[in-house]
């Protein structure tokens, strides 16, 4: 049986990762960095509103936002939320 999400379990995993999350966006050699930076040079528009819902600390919205875009930057944790506010 599938577990119940528990969104304070979610919370506090991505609070604790934040650090790390945020290291791991500034490695441009990994496919995990490649692969959205990809998808957005292709697929994302010129110009609008984009919503980055679980944007982490922020590096992805900081490209879209270069582009032009006026993106809304969501996530769950707070600390990864702190770390994009100080980029």
């Amino acid at each position: 049986m599938p577990k119940k999400y528990n969104p304070q379990k979610v919370k506090s995993f991505w609070n604790n990762y934040a650090c790390s999350e945020n290291k791991d966006e500034q490695d441009d050699r990994s496919l995990r960095v490649i692969l959205p930076r990809y998808f957005i040079n292709k697929y994302i528009p010129k110009t609008g509103l984009v919503l980055d819902a679980g944007g982490g600390t922020g590096y992805n919205t900081i490209l879209m936002a270069k582009k032009n875009l006026n993106v809304i930057l969501f996530d769950i944790s707070d600390k990864c939320l702190t770390i994009a506010k100080k980029i």
